[in-house]
């Protein structure tokens, strides 16, 4: 752990508006009127990671105009070690934007955002690329059925409320 010396360190900074420095972000599939479309938002709201000397410079950075605060522990910077975000800018890249995959795999939930079934969260059973489709597992009149679905009609289910999901991978 990175000590209050004289020292650089990464802090992390609660922001309120821009501000230069490393702010990774996340671009994933949602739905949205009822069609599944893109969406890019920060991957961590709200917060960006500065490298400074903190006793010299804390004061002039939590001046800067959309800084409200350098997060803390109690009366302690929560300086990162560099290792975390050296292990954070390897997985996503500087300036990159990590996407989520939302290709759906075999025993994961989605979400349907269009036609009849719409609103229903599913399990994939099977997944057809050649087609576009999708087999999801559905229970019909008191028994378990597989449909077939059109690929675009779904997004993977996650607990951001139809915000998309699965692996990640770089774009």
């Amino acid at each position: 752990m990175p000590t209050l010396e004289d020292e650089p360190a990464w802090y992390c900074i609660r922001r309120e508006a821009s501000l230069e420095v490393f702010a990774p972000k996340i671009r994933f599939r949602r739905s949205r009127n009822g069609s599944p479309i893109w969406w890019t938002e920060a991957l961590f709201p709200g917060y960006v990671f500065a490298r400074f000397e903190f006793f010299p410079l804390h004061r002039q950075i939590r001046a800067l105009p959309g800084v409200s605060t350098i997060v803390q522990f109690g009366e302690r910077p929560a300086a990162l070690p560099d290792d975390v975000l050296a292990a954070l800018r390897e997985a996503i890249g500087d300036g990159d934007t990590v996407e989520i995959a939302s290709n759906p795999e075999p025993d994961t939930e989605v979400l349907v955002v269009q036609g009849p079934l719409r609103g229903l969260r599913l399990i994939v059973t099977r997944v057809m690329p050649a087609r576009a489709r999708i087999a999801v597992l559905m229970e019909f009149l008191g028994a378990e059925r597989e449909v077939e679905l059109d690929v675009a009609s779904t997004i993977p289910a996650h607990p951001r409320a139809a915000s998309g999901a699965g692996g990640f991978s770089r774009s």
